[in-house]
This record gives structure tokens, C-alpha cells and sequence, in this order.
């Protein structure tokens, strides 16, 4: 039996029920966060989750079927945050293709260092979860492949777009960039990462001189 959805429809201090109700979800996605983040998902409990965001069970349930529901809400948010970066590092005035694509992956590689929590998350605890957790998890490397994409054309314009379109190259290539990312992390960022990025900026331009035309 699905649990009964609260809906507040008043508004408090000047602020109507729909913004609350946002705010209160974002406050747990940061309990969520930093729950799964520091002890796992495994380990995470809603009742420990709500008392990390100082407020009760009826508002988690108010935003979220159960855990599962939250841990996908977290890790779309960090995917969406790394997206956000990396599309306002490609709007930069005058950025090469090449420039962006360090930048990006700097980026990225930064987020995790500064903040573990992304980085486990993003990387282990959405792992052998459920199918649907999965489903989540190839889609953002879905995207994170479209992004490969994008830098190889950019770069590179007279690779054919018809093997674009038909090789697993980028897919390969988006899924080194998680996997080094997840060894990185695992050997306590011991590689600067200046190395790191520059190491995969050149394997990427190696493929692309390959297959261009």
C-alpha cells in the first residue's frame, strides 16, 4: 500500500506551500548527501536521514516514496551539477573545444576531491542497488559519452560523422574517465590532477588522429 502524500496548501511567513515544499526536498537531498556520502546507503536509515535535515518522517514522505527514491534525487542532482558546470565552462568566449574539454574534466575530477561525498556516491553507492538505480547510473554515462562526443567533433571535425555514430569509442571512452575516476579516488587522490587530466586529453587526442580523416 503506498504511503499517504502530505500536500501543505497554506502559506507561512510569506512564503507560499509549493516553495516550502521544495525547500524541505532540497534539505534532505543535502541529508541524503551527506548520509550516503560519509556511512553508505546500506547503512543510511529515513529516520537518520531526517534527523541530519532537522525535520520529520511525514515531510521526507511528503518528497519520497523511501531511500531509494532519495538516493536517485541526490544523484541526479549531482549529475545535473557537473552538467551545468561543464555547459557554462563550453559557453566561455573564445574556448577551444580542447580547453573545454580539460576544463570539464577538471572539473569533475575537482568536485570529487573537494567533496568525497560526491564521489562515493556518484561512483559506488549507486551501484548494485536495484535495476532502477542502474537505469540511472548508464544513463548519466550515457550522457557523460555525448559529452566525449561532443569534444572528439570538436576537435577534431573532419572525423566522419557516420562513425560518430556507429563506434563504441566514446562509450569507451566516457567509461575510462569513471573507471580512472573510481581508482583515484579508492589510491586517496594521489595523482595531481593536472596529471591525471593531461593523461586523458592525450589518449583522447590519439583517438581522434586516428580516425580522422
Amino acid at each position: 500500500m503506498a504511503r499517504k502524500k502530505y500536500k501543505a496548501t497554506h502559506q507561512y511567513a510569506g512564503i507560499d506551500a509549493e516553495t516550502r515544499q521544495k525547500q524541505r526536498r532540497d534539505v534532505f537531498i543535502e541529508a541524503g548527501l551527506e548520509s550516503f556520502g560519509t556511512i553508505g546507503y546500506a547503512r543510511s536509515t529515513i529516520r537518520g536521514i531526517c534527523e541530519n535535515a532537522g525535520l520529520t518522517q511525514r515531510y521526507f514522505y511528503e518528497s519520497f516514496e523511501n531511500k531509494e527514491d532519495l538516493l536517485i534525487a541526490v544523484y541526479r542532482k549531482l549529475i545535473q551539477d557537473i552538467e551545468d558546470e561543464a555547459r557554462n565552462i563550453m559557453a566561455e568566449p573564445g574556448i577551444t573545444p580542447r580547453d573545454a574539454a580539460y576544463k570539464s574534466l577538471k572539473m569533475i575530477y575537482r568536485r570529487f576531491q573537494d567533496d568525497p561525498r560526491r564521489a562515493r556516491v556518484q561512483l559506488f553507492e549507486v551501484l548494485g542497488v536495484s535495476e532502477r538505480v542502474e537505469r540511472e547510473y548508464r544513463l548519466a554515462r550515457k550522457t557523460l559519452a555525448d559529452w566525449v562526443k561532443l569534444f572528439i567533433t570538436g576537435v577534431f571535425p573532419n572525423v566522419e560523422d557516420k562513425w560518430l555514430e556507429n563506434t563504441i569509442i566514446h562509450t569507451g571512452a566516457a567509461g575510462a574517465i569513471w573507471e580512472i575516476a573510481k581508482q583515484w579516488v579508492m589510491e586517496d587522490f594521489e595523482t595531481p590532477i593536472e596529471e591525471l587530466v593531461n593523461q586523458e586529453i592525450e589518449a583522447f587526442m590519439v583517438i581522434g588522429k586516428h580516425y580522422e580523416k
